[in-house]
């Protein structure tokens, strides 16, 4: 048996600590932007992390403003 067959993923705390730390998400969000073109995607996303205030809500906010195709687009935000 091979040793990550035992591996479980706790999918709760993955969750609790994806929704508490949401600025881990800026480096997949600005390969997304280069691949699409948008210019300057670190200064954005720069910009956007340095405040921690509500930046769930700033996030959802500045994805929902970029020009991407809508497959690239998150589908929820709960």
């Amino acid at each position: 048996m091979p040793k990550y067959d035992i591996c479980q993923v706790n999918e709760a705390s993955l969750f609790e600590d994806l929704n508490e730390s949401w600025e881990v998400l800026a480096e997949p969000i600005q390969i997304v932007m280069r691949r699409y073109g948008i210019p300057e995607p670190y200064e954005k996303l720069k910009e956007l992390t340095r405040e921690r205030s509500d930046y769930r809500g700033k996030h959802k906010e500045f994805i929902e403003g970029l020009e991407l195709p809508m497959k690239q687009r998150p589908t929820c935000w709960s």
